[in-house]
């Protein structure tokens, strides 16, 4: 679809003709994901490895990820999370959005993410003062391997807010 984007709309920032006469020349290659490294059955970050076979085991993982940000283990809330940069191509108010939406709603959600922009990185901890005594909540500004795996091995949901994005790897590794 990015390469169909580039030749007819703004995405191809002014080249859109020039590829529409060589689209023969122009494609595209297919974003995808190391499975050797996302594979919660293998994965060493995680605590509690499963599969589809054993995917009851992923509720462990769920309250590991309770006990690392201190949220309150309850296990009729769902866990709402995000995980990535923290810029303006995201949507920064639609993941502040997402945040309050899942709180206001009765989940819990988890941020793992940092941002190049420092009054950016300063807007969300200031977020993460203001949201520290929730049992509900807790946001990382920061970027974790190692967290990554932990919030995707025991989030519920993955918010994957953008402006635009033509192809992500978050919902491929969510999955």
């Amino acid at each position: 679809r990015h390469a169909w984007e580039a030749r007819h709309t703004d995405q191809g920032c002014g080249l859109g003709h020039t590829l529409y006469v060589h689209q023969d020349r122009f494609g595209g290659i297919l974003n995808g994901i190391d499975y050797d490294v996302w594979n919660p059955d293998t994965d060493p970050f995680i605590p509690h490895r499963y599969s589809a076979a054993t995917r009851p085991d992923k509720a462990r993982n769920k309250r590991a990820l309770r006990d690392r940000f201190w949220l309150a283990q309850d296990d009729n809330k769902p866990i709402v999370a995000y995980v990535g940069r923290l810029d303006q191509q995201k949507g920064l108010h639609l993941i502040r959005h997402a945040l309050c939406h899942s709180i206001w709603n009765g989940a819990q959600f988890v941020l793992l993410g940092s941002s190049p922009e420092g009054d950016v990185n300063n807007y969300f901890r200031h977020l993460k003062d203001h949201l520290n005594d929730s049992p509900d909540c807790h946001l990382e500004i920061c970027f974790s391997e190692q967290l990554a795996h932990l919030i995707y091995a025991g989030a519920d949901i993955v918010v994957v807010p953008s402006m635009y994005e033509p192809c992500g790897l978050t919902q491929m590794i969510a999955m």
